[in-house]
Order: C-alpha cells, then structure tokens, then sequence
C-alpha cells in the first residue's frame, strides 16, 4: 500500500487519458494498452541498435 503522500499512479493515469487526452474513461485500457505497446516496440529498437557493433 502507498503511503498518503505518494500519488496513486493509477489514477493520475487516468485523470491524464481523462483530461489531457480527451478520451472517455471507458477507452482508457485500450489507450493504456497502446501507449505501452508503443514503449515495448521502442525499447526493442533500442535493443537492437545497441546490440550492433558500431561502426565508426
């Protein structure tokens, strides 16, 4: 359990999707759900561009 100071990430993530993206609090996972897809997709680009050996 959080402690009363520390933000409930859960609902700042929604308020975000709620108020500064527009959506309907019904397209949240959805939107959730894309948004980390688009991180998983970057993070293995990252991966395989590190993974070369660079050539200088």
């Amino acid at each position: 359990m959080l402690p009363e100071d520390e933000p409930n990430l859960e609902e700042l993530a929604q308020r975000y999707f709620v108020d500064e993206l527009g959506l309907a609090p019904e397209e949240i996972p959805d939107a959730a759900r894309n948004l980390l897809g688009a991180f998983e997709v970057l993070l293995r680009i990252d991966t395989r561009i590190k993974a070369k050996p660079q050539l200088v």
